[in-house]
């Protein structure tokens, strides 16, 4: 395992394996599940596939961040999207 004192975001804010990032290129929250020096390796906070990126394009995910992206895996699980929210509200 990778040292958890990598840093890519300007504020100097370390990465952490088992923490949530943002991959600012894909605009996809993961959770950090391996850091090495020229990549970082996230899977999707409700399970499935990992995804590589480049270090200096990831940062941790501000807590508003995590929130909503813990809000659409349960609108996921329950079958709602923005459009059907709209339909059923």
């Amino acid at each position: 395992m990778a040292q958890n004192d990598m840093s890519a975001s300007t504020n100097e804010q370390p990465l952490s394996v088992g923490g949530m990032a943002l991959d600012m290129r894909k605009d996809r929250i993961g959770v950090v599940m391996d850091l090495t020096p020229t990549r970082v390796h996230l899977r999707p906070g409700g399970g499935g596939l990992e995804w590589e990126a480049d270090p200096g394009h990831v940062r941790p995910a501000s807590g508003a961040e995590v929130l909503r992206a813990r809000v659409a895996l349960i609108d996921a699980a329950r079958g709602l999207t923005l459009e059907g929210a709209r339909e059923h509200g």
